[in-house]
């Protein structure tokens, strides 16, 4: 019987019970699966497995053919939020978790409201460090202007109507935020860590700032939503890059191409 493990994170945790389990795994797995060069590129610095042993299958998504239309998401997320439909809204879609850089984003939110008015912050998704960041929205005086919406199940349709997509993470494998954000035709500001310098290229198919930079973050973001041209542009060539790579079609034949190998050599 052939096994494939599965690795889609840099790293799971500090634990050594979780990097034991995971050395033991990949060294038993006939194939190891990963999603992303950053990944790949890790597990072959940090771990004695041969190159031949990990397989690269990027995720992938079904994307309409038409662009979600950004109008309607953007007017039906500022009824919700209680606000008038002429502001900008800059969101990140992410677990509240520590790696994420919730804490950065909060910061950079901050600078940027003391500069631009009409700019809200939206932050969707939950997690262990939702106190904590509500916390530190509360002390920054900036609780008008920051909504978190917790987990969705409509994070996708959310997203479509953000002007500025954010990825604020100081570690990440493959961010699939990220890459549904610029399917949906939306500018992405992101942090140059992991698997996100191979969705975006600084100043043509998104934003990348370095991670743990509130300053940067905030100096980017301001920049992205001052240029309505410059980053409409930006968001239709992020755009095509996902459509012409990131197809469903393409990764179902890669894991049906990887099964066939495995059986293949089975018999």
């Amino acid at each position: 019987m052939k096994t494939i493990a599965s690795q889609r994170h840099l790293r799971l945790s500090d634990r050594h019970v979780h990097i034991w389990a995971e050395r033991l795994i990949n060294r038993l797995a006939h194939r190891v699966l990963v999603n992303s060069e950053a990944i790949r590129t890790q597990i072959l610095m940090t771990r004695n497995i041969s190159p031949d042993k990990i397989v690269l299958i990027k995720n992938a998504l079904r994307l309409p053919d038409q662009v979600p239309a950004f109008d309607a998401a953007h007017d039906r997320l500022c009824l919700e939020l209680g606000l008038k439909t002429n502001v900008m809204i800059v969101g990140m879609v992410a677990k509240l978790r520590p790696e994420k850089g919730h804490r950065f984003f909060i910061d950079a939110a901050c600078r940027i409201a003391r500069s631009m008015n009409g700019v809200h912050f939206v932050l969707v998704g939950d997690g262990a460090l939702r106190h904590e960041t509500e916390l530190q929205v509360k002390q920054r005086g900036i609780g008008h202007r920051v909504h978190l919406l917790g987990d969705r199940l409509d994070a996708t349709g959310l997203c479509a109507g953000f002007d500025i997509a954010v990825l604020a993470s100081l570690r990440e494998g493959f961010p699939n935020a990220i890459l549904e954000a610029m399917g949906a035709g939306v500018p992405v500001v992101a942090t140059a860590v992991g698997g996100v310098r191979e969705l975006i290229q600084d100043g043509m198919t998104g934003y990348l700032v370095q991670p743990g930079d509130a300053e940067a973050l905030a100096q980017r973001i301001t920049f992205a939503l001052q240029d309505r041209t410059g980053r409409r542009s930006i968001a239709e060539r992020g755009r095509r890059f996902v459509m012409n790579s990131f197809g469903a079609q393409k990764m179902v034949e890669a894991v049906q191409g990887l099964y066939d190998e495995l059986m293949e050599r089975n018999k």
